[in-house]
Formats: C-alpha cells, structure tokens, sequence
C-alpha cells in the first residue's frame, strides 16, 4: 500500500492542501487552522472512506470488542504511569448562545441505517473497559469503568440547568411496528457468566448521595400522557409476586406525589 501522507524527519514545515503542519518530538503531527468571521461549514481534518468490507474481528463485537474497517483507527501500547488517552479533546469555548439548539459538543457520532435488517446492531457510540489478565488483579481502588460522564461547574458562576447524562428515544414511525418490539430509553444489563465469582455487593443501579442535600432520589415527570406503571416486576418473588400476607409493618418510604408528602409502609414479613 502507497502513504497517502508520509512525514518529513525533522522539525521542517510541510504543507498540507492549504494548510500548514509540522512535525515535531512532542506529536507526531501537529495541524493548525485559523478562521475568523467563518459563516460555512469548517473541518481541521475531514476523512471519508467508501467500503464494501465485511472483515469483522472479534467473536461477537458487543463483549469481545471486535471491529472491522474504520474511517479512523487508533491503536497504542502503553506500559508507564500516568494518564493516557486514546482520544483527548480540549475545546474553550466562550460563545454566548442566545437559540435553542445551537451548542458547543465535545464529541459527536451520528450513524445513520438505511437498509433493511433482521438481526444485527446499529451503535451510535460503543465504550468497553476490559480487564484481561490470568493472574493479575485490580484490587483496593482500582475500578474498571465502561463510560463515565459529568457536568462539572468548577467556578462560582452559577448554570441554572444541570445534567450529567441525558439519554432519550424519538419516534417518528408512522408503520406498525409489529409484535414483539421493545423500546427502553435505558437498559441495564447485568451479566456473570457461568463459575464467576459474585461481588460483595451487585447493584444494576446505584444511585450514591457522594455530598450536598438533594430533594429526590427519582424524579418522574410528566409532559405528555404519563405512564401506566411506575415499575413492572416478573411476577416470581424476586423480588416481586402479586399474592401474599404482609404482617408487621416496620418502616416507610418516603414519596412526594404533586406537593404532598406520602408514605409507603414496609413490613418484615411476607407469606
């Protein structure tokens, strides 16, 4: 295969279409772009690929991480301390939006499906944080984290509207959607393979109170026709069954319905 772009030896400039880059010791590649008063569409690096490929490696792309033919690949090995980042975007920004819509986005991935399928997956973004070791162990407090997101204010500027993670689903069929469907704007998985070992605790939610006083642990909310359950349980104890004897209430849950503060009982025993 013939490089489409080789790199010069030294620190000396080379130019790029218009744009000029150098090479250094501190990155392979550095690429600057200055615009002012820009009103178009302006990309420092635009990669486009056409593909028929079907290479897929991996035994099964959600668990094993497998991946086939990208536009962009990444790969590294690193031994040392430290912080490392296969991806790192640092972006200021100190443009005062006045419409709905417009933003400043670290990241964005749109995946956009066109074909028919019936089986398959279609990922709009995917994050694994794998341990693979025979014999080491990650102990005390060493975590393996999937994906982590915060909204941080770090400066005494109040943001009125705060949210560290928003997910959602919109709909726009207007054709059966057929039996069977499932819609979940979230679903939790929870996965130990046969002769794993348990942990102390196994949460699939674990909703942590780290500091500072908050009114409710849920909130639910209501802008359209509401819900027809708060909750669906299997109906087979565990842990829910719709027969039984409760006796001996110890306990309540709080709940704030509208503006009133109710309490649902707890008991100690079921039959």
């Amino acid at each position: 295969m013939t490089n489409v772009l080789s790199l010069p030896s030294a620190h000396e400039p080379y130019m790029v279409g218009v744009r000029q880059a150098y090479y250094n010791f501190e990155g392979a590649m550095n690429i600057e772009l200055t615009r002012a008063s820009e009103t178009l569409e302006c990309s420092v690096l635009q990669l486009t690929m056409i593909s028929d490929s079907t290479f897929l490696t991996g035994t099964n792309i959600t668990y094993s991480g497998g991946r086939g033919s990208g536009v962009l690949k990444i790969t590294a090995t690193v031994t040392g301390l430290g912080g490392y980042h296969g991806i790192y975007v640092n972006i200021a920004t100190s443009a005062a939006q006045v419409t709905d819509g417009y933003g400043t986005i670290g990241i964005k991935c749109v995946v956009t499906n066109t074909a028919a399928m019936t089986d398959g997956e279609v990922y709009g973004a995917q994050f694994i944080a794998k341990h693979n070791h025979a014999t080491n162990v990650m102990t005390a407090s060493a975590s393996l984290i999937g994906i982590e997101a915060w909204a941080y204010i770090s400066a005494a500027g109040p943001a009125r509207t705060v949210i560290g993670a928003n997910f959602a689903i919109h709909n726009e069929c207007t054709g059966a959607i057929g039996a069977g469907s499932v819609h979940r704007v979230v679903q939790i998985v929870c996965d130990l393979a046969a002769g794993s070992q348990s942990p102390v605790e196994g949460s699939a939610l674990c909703i942590w109170n780290m500091a500072g006083a908050w009114d409710n642990a849920i909130n639910i909310v209501n802008s359209s026709t509401g819900f027809t359950n708060f909750v669906k349980f299997t109906n087979d104890g565990k842990p829910a069954q719709s027969t039984g004897t409760l006796s001996s209430q110890a306990g309540w849950i709080k709940v704030l319905v509208g503006s009133t503060t109710l309490y649902i009982p707890l008991y100690t025993t079921a039959s």
